[in-house]
């Protein structure tokens, strides 16, 4: 069922960006009962499936993507494509990792857009008030990562999904110290080759794709060769 009722989503904080985003995308809004809103785009058509609770700001999320999108920028994918061929890369990368990093990569470089737009710091999530690394995890993680020369792939997949949760989290109420000491006592080069990889995407600068800067690839290729040396001597179970 299509939605119609844009005037409950679009008022003077977005009007100006949903307009711009429809000269380059053709999109359309549905009515659906998932418990938060989502986008898909392939080949400019675009499709965002909101439920009857959307309000400016979660639809106004949804457009951002769209906005890193309309600048060319597919950070999600690029990773995709790199692991899509590597066994032993898609033994820790998982779907729903993918998806993960992908959306944190872009929260990353949504959010001040997303405030000098006017909307407030705890709109930008539906999970906003949700601690994004609690106890049982990192002990779970702790306890499966390595057992003597074997390392666990489905807790690496746990850690750097941690990773990029805690460092994606703007809620300054919850303080990840302990968590982010934790997962480095567990693994310190791991922990170093997702650190190196953050920084670069925090200083990349999605304005400035040309020749002359780095290109968010070169970051992506970066980041996976930095990985692969990591866990090249490592036997996965």
């Amino acid at each position: 069922m299509k939605f119609t009722n844009f005037n409950k989503v679009i008022d003077s904080r977005n009007n100006e960006l949903w307009c711009e985003l429809q000269k380059s995308f053709e999109i359309e809004v549905y009515l659906n009962d998932t418990p938060y809103a989502e986008m898909f785009s392939k080949n400019k058509k675009v499709q965002i499936f909101v439920n009857n609770d959307i309000d400016s700001a979660s639809f106004t999320h949804e457009l951002l993507h769209l906005w890193i999108e309309q600048k060319e920028i597919y950070i999600g994918s690029t990773f995709r494509l790199i692991v899509a061929d590597n066994k032993k890369l898609l033994k820790v990368f998982s779907d729903n990792l993918l998806k993960h990093i992908g959306n944190t990569c872009e929260h990353l470089k949504m959010y001040p857009k997303f405030l000098s737009l006017g909307y407030d710091s705890n709109e930008f999530l539906y999970d906003n008030n949700l601690h994004k690394c609690p106890e049982r995890d990192l002990n779970k993680i702790e306890k499966y990562f390595k057992f003597l020369w074997t390392y666990r792939a489905q807790a690496i997949d746990a850690f750097i999904s941690k990773f990029f949760a805690i460092n994606a989290d703007h809620n300054t109420n919850f303080d990840y110290l302990d968590c982010q000491t934790r997962l480095g006592r567990i693994d310190k080069g791991l922990y170093k080759v997702l650190s190196d990889f953050w920084n670069k995407w925090t200083d990349y600068d999605i304005d400035k794709e040309d020749g002359i800067y780095i290109s968010y690839h070169q970051v992506a290729f970066d980041f996976f060769d930095n990985f692969e040396n990591w866990i090249k001597d490592k036997i996965l179970v």
